[in-house]
């Protein structure tokens, strides 16, 4: 399709986009809407993402610009959500279970939660 895939997380939302040509915008929107809905999960890939965040986690607190932001949101935002770490707390991240990330995603992924743009030479 020669369509690219991403995803990345902030403090306020979840991103996954998609660029592609004109021709395989439907089919990228479809591949959007499966991931989405239809994920699987696998545990082994939880297992791995695990270390992908704790690798994450080791880098970002090693930039001091990085440390600092963490820091003034956590000030800020002391007993709010808003106040927690992008990458979770370091403690935590070795006990994520799959089970973990499936509740989380049925719990916060469900229509008026999900937002859809479509930017480009797109048809609507």
């Amino acid at each position: 399709m020669g369509s690219q895939f991403n995803a990345y997380t902030s403090r306020e939302f979840t991103l996954y986009h998609m660029q592609s040509f004109p021709d395989g915008v439907r089919k990228s929107v479809e591949i959007l809407g499966d991931v989405l809905t239809n994920s699987i999960y696998d545990n082994q890939a939880v297992i791995s993402e695990r270390e992908t965040i704790w690798t994450e986690l080791e880098d970002v607190n090693t930039d001091s610009k990085e440390t600092l932001m963490e820091n003034v949101y956590y000030n800020i935002f002391r007993e709010h959500m808003m106040g927690q770490p992008i990458l979770g707390d370091i403690d935590n991240i070795k006990s994520i279970t799959r089970d973990m990330v499936v509740d989380f995603h049925q719990t916060n992924y469900f229509g008026e939660n999900i937002v859809i743009v479509g930017t480009g030479k797109v048809e609507h």
